[in-house]
């Protein structure tokens, strides 16, 4: 097995692996052809070619159809016994009532191939009834042997007499069939005489059971389908010949295809602008006009099945599939002596101790459940698309601050300044104008849920309209839509589309950032355009909450680099910045533009404090009226610190601990469970 692991300049990496077969051939032959084989048609043999590890592979050879030499008589199957018995003289000589080990007797057709670039080719041959063998012959790149085989079995539906010497044949040309259409499976053995019990079997009845026609040993089973075998049904034979039982049991498959609609769309595009506003039609194909048809659809990245796969069920999967509890057994198999052993009732009482514990409430307390996006908090009570809510495991710690509100469209007063400082500073693009950057717009709308609607209803055409605003990320965006109706007819539809640009800015910034730390910031820029194009690229930072730059307090002395890119090429540009003690949440901004064309993304950052909280607390039991003192040591000791920066100092009283305790339980869900343990046996 081969691993690889890619890493492009901006740092995204995907990862691959392949397995690689060694053999001593250098080539893989295979032969096929339909098991249902008429003399009313020519035998269509299929050819494919490939390596070891099936990656096709052309070739050329030769493939000869012999007619096997079939013995005298009709041979009855072995018995196989146990495998410590000792074999028998004749267990090393072939099976003659298997026709795969008769041997080859006189070429009825011979033909040489040549496997196109995708390793496949095929031949017709016409045969008459009866049992053939398919050999293809070629070599691989280093002149080694390779052979592959194919049985062929011919059969003439209209004979009244079976040609092969086989004790038992059964056979259809089809075991899926619609309403309207007929069953027509055959029968045949090769014995001189012989007869065949048939039983159809639907719903736990038996509804037809008949013997073959005496006189003839090849007779085929005629069985009308109707509406009411939906589900399918199940054909049995029942034939015994020289102490052998043949017993054939197969079901055949009559599927709900009535309860299936077919959806396909009539206006969608493969290809969006990010944060476009879309309008897609879809039509459901088979919907009755006096039946209304809901719908469910939901489109999202589809980088997220590198998680977890996103699927819907095909169907509603509410009807009836027939299935057979008969079975048919032939006690003629060898068997060791047989004693009745009598054993004494022993009852057994288990028990497992159960010690106090959490409720699973508090058990569970470090699962978090992501907030529901605004189009499914505008419609409680509906069915969420799987995907839409995930489930994130997160510390204590990540709930002691809350993320900061989105910035609003209109900047604040010093965002205003940085502004005016930014438009007055503005840079020339290659053409020597100069860019005005506040007029570049940055995609700030990069939700991985395109939307999710619970509820859509089809016209009477079976018409449903899809409106909706893409997210302005730039990647690849999966679609699911199931429709539905009250007589449970459904069915599935499947897309994909791509939101891009001629000119796209994707920076690769890191989850977080940590006070004092040295980063190098990337940005990937790509020209999707058919020729070169010439500007800058700018990378800024403010702070999130006032919207000031912060530029300086991170040492981006130089935000703007030239920008230089080839036809339908990317490129990585990259900035250092060094992350100083006290700084808030950051908010970055990195566009491009040519003076003509111009993207953007704008995003947060949080950045951690480098320093530790630390907390000290004590217990202050007061019993009687009166004074008493309580001291902190390590809060006292503390003076001695230099570098100990003090938060707060909180003093709770309460005069009945057991309510209190009572009324946290609630919130000790906010801490793991090993914590929240602790806590609840000192409050107790």
């Amino acid at each position: 097995t081969v691993h690889a692991d890619v890493t492009d300049t901006a740092g995204e990496t995907r990862s691959g692996s392949k397995g690689v077969t060694v053999g001593y051939t250098a080539l893989k032959a295979e032969l096929s052809a339909e098991n249902w084989q008429t003399i009313a048609k020519p035998v269509a043999v299929k050819i494919h070619t490939t390596t070891l590890d099936g990656e096709a592979l052309a070739t050329k050879g030769t493939v000869t159809v012999h007619r096997l030499h079939a013995p005298e008589k009709t041979h009855r199957p072995r018995l196989e016994g146990p495998t410590w018995l000792p074999r028998s003289k004749d267990a090393a000589a072939p099976d003659l009532s298997d026709p795969n080990q008769w041997p080859l007797g006189e070429v009825v057709q011979r033909d040489e191939f040549q496997s196109d670039e995708k390793g496949e080719a095929k031949l017709e041959v016409k045969l008459g009834a009866g049992e053939y063998r398919a050999v293809l012959e070629t070599k691989d790149r280093f002149g080694r042997a390779v052979t592959a085989l194919l049985p062929i079995r011919v059969v003439d539906p209209t004979s009244t007499a079976f040609p092969i010497r086989i004790p038992h044949h059964f056979a259809a040309e089809n075991w899926s069939l619609e309403p309207g259409q007929t069953l027509e499976a055959l029968w045949g053995t090769g014995y001189g005489t012989g007869r065949a019990f048939v039983e159809i079997e639907h719903r736990g009845k038996i509804v037809k059971r008949f013997w073959t026609e005496p006189g003839r040993t090849q007779q085929t089973i005629s069985f009308p389908v109707t509406e009411k075998e939906r589900g399918g049904f199940t054909l049995r034979i029942t034939q015994i010949r020289e102490n052998r039982a043949h017993l054939s049991s197969r079901g055949v498959s009559v599927p709900w295809t009535n309860k299936e609609y077919s959806l396909r769309w009539e206006r969608m595009r493969d290809k969006l602008e990010p944060g476009a506003k879309e309008t897609w039609t879809l039509v459901v194909e088979g919907a009755a006009k006096d039946e209304p048809v809901e719908m469910v659809a939901a489109m999202y990245d589809a980088s997220l099945d590198a998680f977890l796969p996103h699927t819907w069920p095909g169907g509603l999967f509410a009807f009836y599939y027939d299935y057979s509890r008969r079975y048919s057994q032939f006690q003629n198999v060898w068997n060791p002596d047989f004693r009745s052993v009598a054993h004494w009732r022993t009852d057994y009482e288990g028990g497992t101790p159960e010690w106090r514990h959490f409720p699973v409430l508090l058990r569970d307390s470090g699962r978090r459940y992501a907030p529901m996006s605004k189009m499914a908090m505008e419609a409680p009570g509906r069915p969420m698309a799987r995907g839409t809510a995930t489930m994130v495991m997160e510390s204590a710690d990540s709930f002691a601050a809350p993320a900061p509100a989105a910035a609003p469209a209109a900047p604040a007063a010093g965002g205003a300044t940085a502004t005016a400082e930014l438009a007055a500073n503005a840079a020339p693009d290659a053409s020597g104008a100069p860019i005005d950057w506040s007029q570049v717009g940055a995609r700030k709308n990069l939700d991985e849920t395109a939307f999710f609607f619970p509820h859509l209803l089809a016209d009477d055409k079976g018409t449903v309209r899809l409106e909706f605003t893409m997210p302005e990320a730039l990647t690849t965006w999966k679609f699911l839509g199931f429709a539905h109706d009250r007589q449970l007819r459904s069915g599935l539809l499947k897309g994909e589309t791509i939101t891009a640009k001629d000119l796209m800015v994707q920076p690769n910034p890191p989850r977080f950032l940590r006070e004092d730390d040295l980063v190098e910031f990337t940005v990937k820029v790509t020209n999707k355009a058919t020729s070169p194009v010439k500007g800058k690229v700018r990378l800024e930072f403010s702070d999130a909450a006032s919207l000031d730059s912060a530029d300086a307090a991170l040492g981006n002395a130089s935000p703007e680099q030239d920008l230089d890119l080839p036809a339908n090429e990317s490129r990585t540009y990259s900035w250092r910045i060094q992350v100083p003690d006290g700084q808030g949440f950051l908010q970055y901004r990195a566009v491009a533009s040519t003076g003509t064309v111009s993207d953007g993304e704008e995003g947060w950052l949080p950045v951690l404090s480098r320093r530790i909280l630390l907390t000290e607390s004590i217990t202050l039991p007061i019993r009687d009226a009166g004074e008493k003192t309580f001291t902190l040591p390590k809060l006292l000791d503390s003076a001695k610190s230099d570098t100990l920066q003090h938060q707060s100092l909180t003093a709770q009283v309460v005069s009945q601990p057991a309510w209190y305790a009572v009324q946290s339980l609630p919130y000790l869900m906010e801490y793991p469970h090993e914590c929240a343990e602790q806590v609840f046996n000192r409050l107790y």
